[in-house]
């Protein structure tokens, strides 16, 4: 069997059906040298290839177009009707859809994972746009190439984990995202704790605390951060408004793990997230812990006093359990916490520079730790939430310069 005939029909249904010359297991497979030479704008896409699975996410499109997934083996300039030209050789189209009314598609399939395990291979995208006439100018679109590659067993699998209170969970309306980043983010992967599974990075759907809250947070400024990277990261995210490093009243509102409440919670679901990693024949390892908290604690003089300290102690305490868990063989995952803004309202956030100080005196004592600054990113009219526009900045603040 050709190795892509494990992903569906041949693509003899929208373009000339031909085999490359060099097979993908070879010296002859690399990765696409250029952009396919079009006459019409590009389609915007990106996707993933994971075991047993592979998405696309394809942009740009006009309303309602129909649009395919174009798989092969080796670059090509096939020219199509209308001036646009495919930039592979194509061999599989495994999917199609109607792109929504943004001009969106996204595209999902599975596969044999066994069989297609270490499998590389070239993925594009074509639309037929219904509105104009077959053959006129732009009626035909087509996607720059992605070289994509399913892992083997036993690969490793990224893991993020994001923590802290509501400016970790983000406050932003979806209407302050632009397009690029609604819908389905294949390449950043966020285990959804609801349904107890990895899912592509949704905003509105899988990326609050509850499920289906129209909301955003950080996590869409990394996959913006992410733009260049080829592997995906895999994202477990655990964030509770209105909560402290302790000590605090409760219940469910304290970080220290001496307190058993929100901490335990996190562990949790970085175990459920792991194991399903595994399930999929990966190696999981926590490589970068993102925290933004110390609100709350910026409101007590007690609190704002005992925070580097208390902050201190939970890094350790969760290093020294991710080592237990054996998620650390490739050393101690790379801690970044955000400060707190510098505009909080001193009025209110009685302690705010003492807690800036003690995420400071943290980062200096521990190791492979930093903090982000904050300042200038956008603030809400509450002058404490992050805006859209300083989420996006902070997500990619965290992911700025990491070294996997």
């Amino acid at each position: 069997m050709r190795p892509l005939a494990l992903f569906g029909a041949t693509a003899s249904c929208f373009v000339a059906f031909h085999l490359p010359a060099q097979s993908p297991f070879g010296d002859g497979w690399k990765e696409p040298s250029h952009k396919p030479a079009s006459a019409v704008p590009l389609l915007g896409i990106a996707g993933v290839a994971l075991p047993g699975l592979a998405e696309l996410r394809v942009s740009r499109a006009a309303p309602a177009a129909l649009v395919a997934a174009v798989l092969g083996f080796a670059e090509a300039a096939v020219p199509l009707p209308g001036g646009a030209v495919l930039g592979i050789d194509p061999l599989v189209v495994p999917l199609f859809a109607a792109a929504d009314g943004t001009g969106r598609a996204d595209l999902a399939w599975q596969f044999p994972a066994a069989a297609a395990a270490g499998l590389g291979f070239l993925a594009t995208a074509l639309a037929l746009d219904s509105g104009l006439p077959f053959g006129a100018v732009g009626s035909v679109r087509v996607a720059t190439v992605l070289p994509l590659q399913v892992p083997v067993v036993g690969a490793p699998a990224d893991l993020v984990v994001v923590f802290g209170q509501s400016n970790a969970e983000g406050f932003a309306a979806l209407g302050d995202l632009p397009l690029e980043l609604l819908g389905p983010q294949p390449r950043l992967r966020i285990y959804n704790d609801w349904v107890a599974a990895w899912q592509p990075l949704q905003a509105g759907r899988n990326n609050q605390l509850f499920p289906d809250v129209a909301r955003f947070g950080p996590e869409l400024g990394m996959v913006v951060a992410m733009a260049e990277r080829a592997a995906p990261l895999w994202l477990v995210k655990c964030a509770v408004a209105q909560s402290s490093l302790g000590p605090a009243p409760g219940p469910w509102n304290e970080w220290g793990p001496a307190a058993g409440e929100l901490y335990p919670e996190l562990l949790r679901r970085i175990d459920a997230a792991a194991q399903a990693a595994r399930n999929s024949g990966l190696v999981p390892q926590v490589r970068l812990v993102c925290m933004m908290q110390g609100e709350s604690d910026a409101l007590s003089p007690a609190l704002g006093a005992a925070y580097g300290a208390n902050l201190v102690a939970l890094v350790q305490q969760l290093r020294a359990d991710l080592a237990a868990r054996q998620l650390d063989r490739m050393g101690p995952a790379a801690v970044r916490i955000g400060l707190i803004a510098p505009g909080l309202p001193s009025a209110v956030f009685v302690a705010r520079e003492a807690v800036r100080a003690g995420q400071q005196s943290a980062a200096d004592v521990l190791l492979q730790c930093e903090v982000v600054e904050t300042a200038g990113l956008e603030l809400q009219p509450d002058q404490v939430h992050f805006a859209g526009a300083g989420l996006l900045g902070l997500g990619q603040r965290w992911l700025a310069g990491v070294p996997f």
